[in-house]
Order: C-alpha cells, then structure tokens, then sequence
C-alpha cells in the first residue's frame, strides 16, 4: 500500500518504498519475537509436566 498509493499520492515513491520497507521489517521483527516468547514458554510447560511426574 505504501508503495503504490501513499508513494505516489505524496508524490515521493522512493521515500514511501523506504519507509514502507523499514515499517514491514518492525513488524516481521515483533513477530519473530513473540514466537520466540511462546516458544520458551511452552518449553517451560513441558519441563514443568516431565518434573511432576
């Protein structure tokens, strides 16, 4: 969206892509780290399980 309507509406398609870009990559971040959270978690939960029993 960035790149093909706000680029060219404001008149500044390499600006928009870079941004666009760098916003994508913020994100694609935050996912890789929540992942990361609920991986360790759930490693914590099955280390609780094996000890309990």
């Amino acid at each position: 969206m960035g790149v093909f309507i706000i680029g060219p509406a404001l008149d500044s398609v390499v600006a928009g892509t870079v941004v666009s870009a760098a916003l994508l990559l913020v994100f694609e971040l935050a996912i890789i780290y929540k992942l990361l959270l609920s991986t360790r978690d759930f490693t914590r939960t099955l280390n609780s399980f094996g000890t309990t029993a």
